[in-house]
């Protein structure tokens, strides 16, 4: 997938609404044929498993194919995605509250950052090898089975068992770089995302910086890392398809779809959107509903 393709995706943001109280989440997906997976993005570290079949997972700039035993990771408001390549295929993810990883510790291995995996680009967190791969299977087999066990619901502390399992796992070979962004620093990020979810006019990298309690500078070194790219560009990139949504589901003007989401009149909103979608508003309102009524 290119760049621009990539930019014009609408990622599905989930509201997962992990807590103190329940600070995982555990999905189990099971596929009978090769299908597009969905696109989204959340506050949460993903880890997932392939049991069987075949996965490519998918970010901004990295694929990754993933068979079964291997492993793959996804950080805070990362967009992702991908595609069953292999069928049957089964999975299983989990969803986990950053903080409850970054207060994890152990005497015997207080030097493990655990959210560190996730803070890494796509590219250098770690992978399973062959025999790894095997435990693990192992682990998936016995944690399936507790999972049958109490009903398809499996009680937190199985859940926190089996994830901090796969952890030790994937960081027992794998050499970190040190630079990677840290916990707090998602917790920071997390700020200024939320702010641009909540409104629809622009919103400046200082306003965004000072809901952070970052310096501008930090904040623009910071965002990036995390997020895959600038402030400015995530912030515009979420009022154009805004304006995307607002084309199909309304028979809204565009002088008047601009004013809404903070363009400064129709010609503005116009440039800005053939830059990302490759054509007009027009073009795309009467291409994507293809001829469907409002």
């Amino acid at each position: 997938m290119s760049g621009r393709d990539w930019e014009r995706r609408e990622f599905e943001r989930l509201d997962l609404k992990l807590n103190h109280d329940t600070p995982m989440l555990l999905w189990h997906h099971s596929f009978a044929r090769r299908r597009q997976l969905s696109f989204d993005m959340h506050y949460a570290c993903e880890i997932g498993i392939v049991c069987r079949g075949a996965m490519l997972r998918t970010y901004r700039d990295h694929e990754r194919m993933v068979r079964p035993g291997g492993v793959w990771l996804c950080g805070l408001w990362e967009p992702h995605g991908g595609r069953v390549t292999q069928a049957p295929c089964e999975s299983l993810a989990f969803a986990v509250l950053p903080e409850m990883l970054a207060l994890s510790r152990y005497p015997e291995a207080s030097q493990i950052n655990w959210t560190a995996p996730f803070m890494a680009p796509p590219e250098r967190r770690p992978r399973v090898g062959a025999r790894a791969a095997k435990e693990v299977l192992s682990l998936v087999r016995y944690f399936k089975r507790g999972i049958r066990e109490h009903g398809g619901s499996p009680p937190p502390l199985l859940l926190r068992f089996a994830l901090m399992e796969v952890l030790r796992i994937l960081l027992q070979d794998w050499q970190t770089s040190g630079t990677e962004t840290s916990a707090q620093a998602g917790r920071q990020i997390n700020r200024a995302v939320q702010l641009v979810f909540s409104r629809k006019g622009p919103l400046t990298a200082t306003e965004a910086a000072k809901a952070c309690e970052m310096s501008r500078s930090h904040f623009d070194r910071v965002f990036p890392n995390i997020m895959g790219l600038s402030f400015p560009a995530f912030a515009l990139r979420h009022r154009l398809h805004g304006v995307a949504e607002q084309l199909l589901a309304t028979r809204d003007p565009l002088k008047t779809i601009a004013g809404e989401w903070g363009f400064a009149d129709a010609s503005h909103l116009l440039r800005r959107f053939v830059e990302l979608f490759g054509c007009t508003p027009k073009e795309y309102r009467n291409t994507e509903r293809g001829g469907r009524t409002v």
